[in-house]
C-alpha cells in the first residue's frame, strides 16, 4: 500500500508522481480531485462535498466521475472510505 511522505502531507504539489507511485494513471480529473483532496490536510469528505468543489473552481466533472476517482483512490491506498447509516460515505484523507 502506497504511502504520502511528510513532505507530500505538507505540500501537495507532485500529484501526478503521487498518482503514479499509487499505481494509477495520473489523468487530468485525478490530478484535480487530488489536488482538492489532499491540499487541505486530513478530512473527511463526501463525494456530493468534493463535487462541490470542483463546481467552486470551475472544473466541469460529472458526479459519477467523482465516484469512480475516489473508489480508485480507495483501491489504490489513498483514501479510507467510511460508511455511516449504509447510505453516507465519507473518505478520509489519513487513510
Amino acid at each position: 500500500m502506497w504511502r504520502r511522505s511528510k513532505q507530500e502531507d505538507r505540500n501537495w504539489v507532485d500529484c501526478g508522481g503521487m498518482l503514479r507511485r499509487a499505481g494509477l494513471r495520473p489523468t487530468r480529473q485525478r490530478i484535480v480531485l487530488g489536488r482538492l483532496l489532499f491540499s487541505k490536510g486530513h478530512r473527511h469528505i463526501t463525494a456530493g462535498i468534493l463535487h462541490e468543489e470542483t463546481q467552486k473552481a470551475r472544473v466541469p466533472m460529472s458526479l459519477a466521475t467523482v465516484y469512480n476517482t475516489l473508489n480508485h483512490f480507495t483501491e489504490a491506498g489513498l483514501l479510507r472510505r467510511i460508511g455511516i447509516d449504509g447510505a453516507t460515505a465519507f473518505y478520509d484523507t489519513n487513510p
